[in-house]
């Protein structure tokens, strides 16, 4: 045999998660970007999802475009879904945004999601008012990891402001490489699939 089969990892006890109110299993439809997906319940019903606490440069934003990083964002969230064996979605005390969408932390495998995207410097924390104050802390203490070691939105110092991702303060070198890059990485994964 010329591969190992890959022996799969039990996945940490429930208890070890850490968001408030119920969990429910779902299957994931269609990842939007890296911060918004479909999701289908048991009950067969689907829904629009945007993760809590983040916010991933835009894909297809009807004003903005494409951000740099975002395809990346994107991509590395639909990676992580798909490797997963379990997704299952958490709740805060506020369930929906102002756009009708359904807001909830989002466990692949039991590993917040929302935390891996800002480890690897594909997020930045946001949308933190009235939210689990633990949460907050663990999300902070991700990105802080991110930003001291120079990765992904945080390469650029200019481009990541309170407001949100700014592109046109990076020289636009950087941007049409960045924003090639993640289109390059797309098309060169979506091959394999």
């Amino acid at each position: 045999m010329f591969f190992k089969k890959k022996k799969r990892k039990r996945l940490p006890n429930k208890k070890s998660m850490y968001s408030v109110g119920e969990i429910d299993a779902v299957q994931v439809v269609k990842v939007y970007d890296g911060d918004t997906i479909r999701v289908r319940f048991k009950n067969n019903k689907e829904e629009r999802v945007r993760f809590l606490l983040v916010d991933t440069p835009e894909t297809s934003h009807p004003r903005k475009g494409v951000e740099p990083y975002g395809e990346e964002a994107k991509l590395f969230t639909r990676y992580m879904i798909n490797q997963s064996r379990v997704v299952e979605l958490g709740y805060d005390a506020e369930k929906r945004d102002h756009y009708g969408r359904l807001l909830a932390y989002v466990y692949v495998d039991r590993k917040l999601l929302q935390e891996e995207l800002a480890k690897k410097g594909l997020a930045r924390v946001s949308y933190t008012r009235n939210r689990n104050p633990d949460m907050v802390r663990k999300m902070k203490e991700a990105e802080q990891m991110a930003k001291s070691k120079g990765k992904g939105i945080w390469s650029n110092k200019t481009y990541v402001g309170r407001s949100g991702y700014h592109p046109e303060k990076m020289n636009w070198i950087e941007r049409t490489y960045k924003l090639l890059r993640g289109k390059l990485l797309r098309v060169v994964l979506d091959s394999f699939v």
